[in-house]
Formats: C-alpha cells, structure tokens, sequence
C-alpha cells in the first residue's frame, strides 16, 4: 500500500522523489532525488539526515548513543550536529529504569548501526525507547563555514481535560512500556 502510494506521489512530483525504508513496524520515508535547473536530470537529495553512516555497536547511555549519532553526521556531512534534549532525564525515559537506587551501568543500552542513512538509524535507535520520542532537525547555513545543525528531541505532549474541564498539556512517559522501578537495597542485618 504504502509503495503504491509512494509511486504515485513520486509519478506527480516534478520537484523531489521520495522513498521507503520499513524500520520495525514503521515506514521511514526519505527524500531520494531532486530536479535541477536542467530539465529532466535528477540529482540525489543532500540532506543531513540523508547521509550514510555508521555506528560500531557498543553499550552506552541514551544520550551517548545520540553523540555518537551526531560524530557520525559531522564525519560524513562536514556539519556540526548540536544535541538540545532540553531538560528532564532522556537515559531514564528511554530504558524505563528509574529510581534513586537506579546505577549508571543500568542505564547503558547496547545499539549501533550498519551502513545506512541517518534518518533511519536514529528511527531505528527511537524505536527502542519506552517513552515516544519526537525529533526535528534544524540547519543554519553558515556564511563562511558549513554552518551547523540542532538535532532536537522532546517527549509527545498531548492536550488533555483537566480536574477543572480546562484544557491543558501533558508530557507522556513510558507510553511503550512500564518503567522499572529499581527497590531499595535490604536492610543491614541485625547484630
């Protein structure tokens, strides 16, 4: 369904031609081609997230793991990526470990990609999250440099009734899976 749609689309889009690539259950779609000023040729789309990477797999934090990301992206694209995760514990949205007696080494998460672009692994990397994570990718085209680019990510916020019948915003947590709760350590035995 989605590729006849695609196909379609791609068949009256003079300006840029799309394409699929199925991650887990969801479609990534990803701008493929693009026309230039001469009729009929096409050339690849350049875009950041379009660029091929790769990751060695490796254990680290949530927010390691989108360092790595973003090295990746500068490595092949020449721009500097920029993390803004504003504030709250990604780590801990994204395992679902959380609790004061919670260790750094509970929060590492053992992820990496093979050849592909990097829209795609950073879906692939979301998807493992317990809490839906939005992103968006904004660039400033530098005047004399290649400027730089913010990757940002936020939980979903959805508009719910309040106690009052007031609308108002909610941040959703652990909406893919129940956190974990670390338990207290056992009381000192008795003498």
């Amino acid at each position: 369904m989605v590729a006849a749609l695609l196909g379609a689309f791609n068949s009256q889009n003079g300006a840029v031609s799309y394409k699929a690539e199925i991650v887990g259950d969801m479609t990534v779609l990803e701008a493929d081609t693009m026309a230039t000023s001469v009729a009929g040729r096409r050339i690849p789309a350049r875009l950041s997230l379009s660029a091929t990477i790769q990751i060695p797999v490796a254990r680290r934090s949530f927010t390691q793991q989108l360092e790595a990301l973003a090295a990746a992206i500068r490595q092949q694209t020449g721009t500097p990526v920029r993390l803004d995760m504003g504030l709250g514990s990604y780590d801990v949205a994204f395992t679902g470990k959380n609790g004061f007696f919670t260790r750094a080494q509970d929060l590492l998460v053992n992820w990496g990609t093979a050849a592909r672009t990097a829209r795609v692994a950073l879906v692939d990397l979301l998807s493992r999250s317990k809490t839906t994570l939005l992103y968006q990718l904004n660039c400033q085209v530098g005047v004399n440099s290649a400027g730089e680019c913010t990757l940002s990510l936020r939980p979903l916020t959805i508009e719910v009734v309040g106690r009052s019948g007031a609308l108002r915003n909610k941040t959703v947590y652990f909406d893919r899976g129940r956190p974990e709760v670390a338990l207290p350590p056992d009381p000192p035995d008795p003498k």
